[in-house]
């Protein structure tokens, strides 16, 4: 199955084992950081003894459910230990992850400040994310400890993620802080603090130019970057045209754009429709320097929402070669094509010019459109287009809709099955998702009589698709199993349908567990079920398991219960 495959497995194991994150926070109470104890180092003997019941697991979701709890019982002392020093061995990725990530919340919620100093000194992966939680729960705490940190770097970089917090609160503070940051030891703009002190100046370029000239030579180019920052967000007319005046304009136009300063996309989008609109305030010097500055063409060059804008530039003033005036201009009219196919066969009438080959591209693109929307081909492109390519337009949308009122054939299950299957094996099963309940059954039925080979084919299929219908999809595995044709990953696919039919339709779903082949999937599936249903319906989940036949598996039916809702507190 694709990346949807262990998403809710994901989800359902975090909820399980989000305890520690509603903790209340506590902040260091010593006015000098908190020194972390050195972690005691189990042995590894004890280690293994620790494993023991993880390597008895005999399937994924008992290993997960092993090693969420093997986390919790290392002693405090431990943990660091454990984190760090390569103790916990195992095959499974996933539950590797999931081991990793409950043993870093109780340590983040034991000491979370000691705990992200002590991942960003060891280069911890996750520390990033941990530092990011800590500065939005405590913005101002993560400050104070950041400044009493020994490793001044270090702590540097915990102050400057609660700044970027505390900006949106307190601007004038944050900006004093920044400005005690030593300057940048290269003398080129960072963009992080580009945007941050942009931000934290209110977006006053005037300010921001003022403490250039006042703070000396090292922080001249990180200031004016900002203040660049601050000119194109508040107006970016008057922005360009003092830029174009400006010796090093284009160095700290590209400094505004930086893309390592944590622009996002909509900001992204936003500027780049500021550009658009601003395109005759380039003047040709600046638009030079931007095209000798920049390789590879200036940034800003979006035209998405900005088609007729781009259209209309003068591409010799800004300074654009052939083949980049070429490349904007096809994107330009391809978007323009999607939402106003009259004015972008507007544009290619009076442009004459316009390369033939893109310009067939673009018409080609259009013709796909009115083949498969069943639009009316607007009568108006007529004038602006050619007699065969209006006519081809003409053709594909009389098509389209000649076909949608051909009266359908209801196609019969087989005539699914024969569709979905007809491709590559890579392929997806793919199956409509409408169907009555007599179909469901007799699609169920179609499966359970499917021959070994097309059974396994079923199977293997299954692998690439997203969220097949559950009853299908479960018989398809219940089976494949039966018959001994599944594929690697069946008893991973029998895991995720158990947890989600449990959830959404248990009463089917314990059905289905009953029908399966003694052995480990069937546990699995039972105790899944169980504790998924406990969760909406204890009483009904407990009438279930009391009616199961074979005494170990309510008794392990009820062993999952417990534990989810131990989990869940």
């Amino acid at each position: 199955m694709n990346s949807f495959r262990w998403s809710q497995v994901l989800v359902f194991v975090a909820s399980l084992a989000a305890g520690w994150g509603a903790m209340a926070l506590r902040r260091p109470e010593s006015a000098v950081p908190p020194v972390a104890p050195v972690p005691r180092a189990a042995t590894g003997n004890s280690a293994e003894a620790a494993m023991a019941p993880l390597r008895a697991a005999k399937d994924r979701w008992t290993a997960i459910h092993a090693a969420i709890q093997l986390a919790r019982d290392i002693p405090p002392q431990e943990r660091l230990a454990w984190l760090d020093g390569g103790l916990f061995r195992h095959p499974d990725p996933l539950v590797v992850k999931l081991f990793m990530g409950e043993l870093e919340g109780l340590l983040f919620n034991e000491d979370p400040y000691g705990f992200v100093a002590d991942g960003i000194a060891k280069g911890r992966r996750t520390a990033v994310q941990h530092l990011a939680r800590l500065a939005e729960q405590d913005a101002e705490g993560l400050i104070d400890f950041g400044k009493k940190l020994a490793n001044p770097e270090q702590g540097r970089r915990m102050m400057f993620a609660g700044m970027k917090v505390l900006v949106d609160r307190d601007p004038a503070a944050v900006l004093a802080l920044a400005l005690e940051f030593p300057p940048p030891g290269n003398g080129e703009p960072a963009g992080e603090m580009t945007r941050l002190l942009a931000k934290a100046a209110g977006h006053d370029g005037e300010k921001l130019l003022n403490l250039a000239d006042q703070r000396g030579d090292r922080w001249r180019a990180q200031l004016r970057a900002a203040a660049a920052q601050a000119m194109m967000t508040k107006d970016m007319g008057n922005a360009v045209r003092w830029l174009s005046t400006q010796p090093d304009g284009a160095r700290l136009y590209a400094a505004a754009f930086d893309l390592a300063g944590g622009m996002s996309l909509e900001e992204m989008q936003a500027e780049s429709k500021r550009v658009a609109e601003h395109l005759g305030d380039f003047s040709p010097k600046f638009a030079a320097d931007l095209n000798r500055t920049i390789p590879g063409g200036w940034p800003g060059i979006r035209t998405r929402g900005c088609e007729e804008l781009w259209l209309a530039a003068d591409y010799s003033q800004l300074g654009f070669s052939k083949k980049q005036t070429a490349d904007t201009l096809k994107s330009a009219l391809g978007g323009l094509f999607s939402h106003d196919p009259v004015a972008a066969a507007r544009y290619l009438s009076e442009h004459t010019d316009f390369p033939a080959k893109a310009r067939q591209e673009l018409i080609g693109n259009l013709e796909q459109r009115y083949g498969v929307t069943r639009e009316e081909v607007p009568a108006e492109l007529a004038s602006f287009l050619t007699e065969a390519e209006f006519n081809r337009l003409k053709d594909a949308g009389m098509r389209s809709r000649e076909k949608s009122q051909q009266p359908q054939k209801t196609p019969t299950v087989a005539d699914e099955f024969a569709e979905a299957m007809s491709g590559p094996v890579e392929d997806a099963l793919m199956l409509r998702s409408q169907w009555t309940p007599a179909q469901m059954e007799e699609a169920v039925a179609y499966v359970r009589n499917a021959p070994p080979e097309k059974l396994k084919e079923m199977a293997d299929r299954l692998v690439y698709t997203g969220n097949p219908l559950q009853p299908i999809a479960a018989e398809i595995y219940r089976m494949a199993l039966v018959k001994g044709v599944g594929n690697a990953t069946t008893s991973e696919e029998m895991i995720e349908i158990s947890i989600h039919w449990g959830g959404s339709d248990p009463t089917a779903a314990s059905a289905w567990a009953e029908s399966l082949p003694a052995g480990p999937e069937r546990l699995c599936a039972v105790r899944n079920i169980a504790s998924q249903w406990s969760f909406n319906d204890p009483a009904a989940a407990e009438r279930w398991i009391a009616g199961l036949k074979d005494a170990s598996e309510a008794k392990e039916a009820r062993q999952a219960v417990k534990l989810a809702v131990e989990k869940s507190r």
